[in-house]
This record gives structure tokens, C-alpha cells and sequence, in this order.
């Protein structure tokens, strides 16, 4: 009897065709296609995630602090500080008549100052109102000068750009003064108990500064008078005390602190940065710790009352002490402590 053999169909074969017969996987795949075919056909459908109020109010708030006014590089002045400066230079002139005309909706310029280090015009500054009253002409001459307080801080965005008519920059701006900045409740106790320490080592600085002849009490409480009380929150305090220990004109007691306080992301820094400026200022005019260097001896108080704890203190302290560290992450100074030891005699 002849052996049988199973014949073979080919895949094009008509006797190929898979039977109506469906097993659950191939029930499965189906419907897995189905549903992908809904969701494409959702997607070109599907409205936008709607936005919540309180998204709605970020949103505006951040497109708020975003402005357009004209850069002048001439001094770090801080809020509250009074600054008079003129010129008889017509380029000037148009810049003033530009901020009174309110083209971009704010009648202020913004003012920056240079980086000790780098003598580049730093990202950070403060505005300054310009207003009629403020402007002032000089019988006789063609200087104009304009006498403003500063008002809010800010960060410049991008690159400047002259005006149509190249007499000034103008640049895109952030005002920071409001800006959401995270701390953690340790960093925010650690600040609070800082500036609790202010207002005791302000009346110190300023009983040395007099007993050392840099000022007498009565310019003492006009330049106090003239930045207002000290305020009570961190931010403002911090600010106020750079201000106090960096007047204008200045004294020559302290370190030039306005460009790092400006530069600072939070208000540890910031405290931080005020402690350590009264700090080294005061033992500076008293003599206590000698003659140091004032950076290197900032740096030194910075080790040893509150180590390197800080992330980004060294940033600032780059940007305001005049130095360069050659480091991956400057954060991480002590591994780099060497090299600081090196640059800074007094150590």
C-alpha cells in the first residue's frame, strides 16, 4: 500500500487561507488595533488640557515680569540706593526721552554694572524710574542729569541691541524681585536665624565706622535715612545691609558686595552674603583679625562659621571677589581649596 504524503500548501495557495475560526490572541491583537485607530482619530480631535486658575495666574504673572527697557552700564546700585549722573552727550539725552515717551510700557532703565573680575557688564541690576521731575537741565551748559532711586531688580535676557538711532542699548529684561525660589525648610530656619543676627551687627558696624573716623553719626543717619528702616523681611533686609555697607558715595570700609548680592538666587544667599560682608567689615575697621586680604578673608569667614554648604555661594563669590577657579563644578570647593590658597595671599 502506498505511503501517503502530507501534501504541502504554499503560502499563496488558496488552501492557505486562514479559516473564520479566531483564538483569543488574534481576538486580542484586533482589538488592540482598534483601539490605537481610536486614539489616532482622538488626538487630531481631543481639546487642549485645560488650564487651572491658579496655572492661568502663573502663566500671566511670569509673562508680567518680562519687560523691554533701555541698559545703561555705569554702576551695580542696589533698591533704595540714590544715584545722580549726567552727560552732555545728545545720545544720552534721546535715552531719557525715550524712557519718558513709555515706547515699551515702562518708564525705567535698567542699570548694570561691570564684573570686578572680567570687567564685563554683569546680567543683573536694577531699574531706575525716570520721570520729568528727575530730569534735570543746567542753565549755561548742555549737561543733563537725572536723579533716580533704584527700584527692582532684574536679569537681562539675551544679547542687547542698539535703538534705530545707535545712541543707547535696549534689551529684554526679567524682574526678579518675585520670582518663586526653592528652599528647604533647614535653608529657610538657617536663613531666618541670620538675619535675626542683622540688626545687632549693623548697630556694631556702625559704632566702628564712626569711632574709626571713616563717617561721623550725623552722615551715618543720613545715609540710613535715606535707605529708609531696615525692612523686616529676609530679601529686603539682606539687600538694605548691602546697600548700608556699599553707600554712595562709598566709604572704602567693606568689599564691593553689590554685584554678588544682585547676582544671588535665594535668600540664604543673600543673608549669608550680608552676615559675612558685616562680619569681615567690622573686623577689618576694628583690627581684630588683622589686615587680611578681604577677599580671601570673606572666604575664610565663609569656611569657618558656615562651611561650604552653600551650593552656588561660590558663584557669587567669583563674581564680586574677583576670582577665577579653574574647577568642573565650583560648588564642590573643597576639593578645589588648593587653588584658592594659591591665588589668595593671607590665607
Amino acid at each position: 500500500m502506498p505511503t501517503l504524503k502530507k501534501r504541502r500548501h504554499s503560502p499563496c495557495s488558496a488552501n492557505s487561507r486562514p479559516t473564520n475560526r479566531t483564538g483569543p490572541s488574534t481576538r486580542a491583537s484586533g482589538a488592540r488595533r482598534r483601539a490605537a485607530a481610536a486614539a489616532a482619530g482622538d488626538r487630531g480631535t481631543k481639546k487642549p488640557l485645560a488650564l487651572t486658575a491658579s496655572d492661568l495666574a502663573r502663566l500671566s504673572e511670569m509673562r508680567s515680569r518680562r519687560t523691554t527697557m533701555p541698559i545703561m552700564i555705569l554702576d551695580a546700585i542696589l533698591p533704595g540706593q540714590k544715584l545722580e549722573f549726567g552727560s552732555d552727550d545728545p545720545k544720552f539725552l534721546r535715552l531719557l526721552e525715550y524712557a519718558l515717551s513709555g515706547q515699551d510700557g515702562s518708564d525705567e532703565i535698567g542699570m548694570i554694572g561691570l564684573n570686578p573680575h572680567t570687567g564685563r557688564p554683569l546680567n543683573f541690576g536694577s531699574t531706575l524710574p525716570v520721570v520729568r521731575s528727575s530730569v534735570h537741565a543746567h542753565a549755561g551748559s548742555d549737561v543733563v542729569t537725572l536723579e533716580a532711586t533704584g527700584r527692582r531688580r532684574f536679569e537681562v535676557q539675551g544679547e542687547p541691541w542698539l535703538d534705530p538711532t545707535d545712541s543707547f542699548y535696549l534689551a529684554d529684561v526679567e524682574i526678579v524681585d518675585d520670582r518663586e525660589e526653592a528652599l528647604t525648610k533647614e535653608d529657610k530656619r538657617r536663613a531666618m536665624e541670620l538675619s535675626d543676627e542683622i540688626p545687632k551687627l549693623v548697630e556694631e558696624w556702625v559704632e566702628w565706622v564712626v569711632k574709626a573716623g571713616k563717617c561721623d553719626m550725623e552722615g551715618m543717619e543720613r545715609t540710613i535715612r535715606d535707605l529708609g528702616p531696615m525692612p523686616e523681611n529676609i530679601c529686603d533686609r539682606s539687600i538694605w545691609t548691602a546697600a548700608l555697607v556699599n553707600p554712595l558715595p562709598p566709604l572704602g570700609v567693606c568689599l564691593e558686595v553689590r554685584p554678588a548680592m544682585l547676582a544671588c538666587r535665594n535668600n540664604l544667599e543673600r543673608v549669608t552674603l550680608a552676615n559675612m560682608a558685616l562680619h569681615s567689615s567690622i573686623d577689618h575697621i576694628s583690627g581684630k583679625e588683622g589686615f587680611f586680604e578681604p577677599t580671601s578673608y570673606l572666604l575664610y569667614l565663609y569656611k569657618e562659621k558656615w562651611g561650604w554648604r552653600q551650593r552656588g555661594m561660590m558663584d557669587v563669590l567669583v563674581t564680586f571677589g574677583g576670582l577665577h577657579v579653574e574647577a568642573e563644578n565650583k560648588n564642590d570647593m573643597p576639593h578645589h581649596e588648593h587653588q584658592i590658597r594659591n591665588m589668595l595671599p593671607g590665607w
